[in-house]
């Protein structure tokens, strides 16, 4: 996981500002969650600003917690009717920058996979 270890004066510094973490991560799923690796992880502008500690349209990422970001990931184990093992979805903010996460299944969208494209496209060229 990436953590926002300080606010950033100007471009954040990896290692200073933004951390990666080992940690375990919870496995035990409740009825409707599922458990999704990432595979893709955005890198938008706004998240500079979510960053800083003032308020826009969303608070920002609190020190120590997990970096905010949109991302692509696969299923690894379902709790939830709308998804099983293997699907492809677009987790929104949901879990940030985190290899693993939990969420609930309602927050996920379906990704339609039936072109040639990377997955990633989902995420968008025009950021948050």
């Amino acid at each position: 996981m990436v953590r926002l270890q300080n606010r950033p004066r100007g471009l954040p510094v990896a290692g200073r500002d933004l951390v990666v973490s080992t940690e375990a991560v919870p496995t035990k799923l409740e009825d409707g969650q599922v458990l999704v690796q990432n595979i893709f992880l955005a890198m938008d502008p706004a998240m500079r600003g979510w960053m800083n500690d003032t308020r826009s349209y969303l608070p920002p990422v609190n020190i120590g917690d997990i970096m905010r970001g949109a991302s692509i990931g696969q299923v690894l184990v379902s709790r939830s009717v709308l998804f099983k093992k293997g699907d492809w979805v677009n987790c929104g903010l949901e879990i940030g920058w985190a290899e693993i996460g939990i969420c609930s299944g309602a927050s996920l969208t379906a990704l339609d996979l039936n072109f040639e494209a990377s997955p990633a496209i989902h995420l968008g060229i025009l950021g948050t």
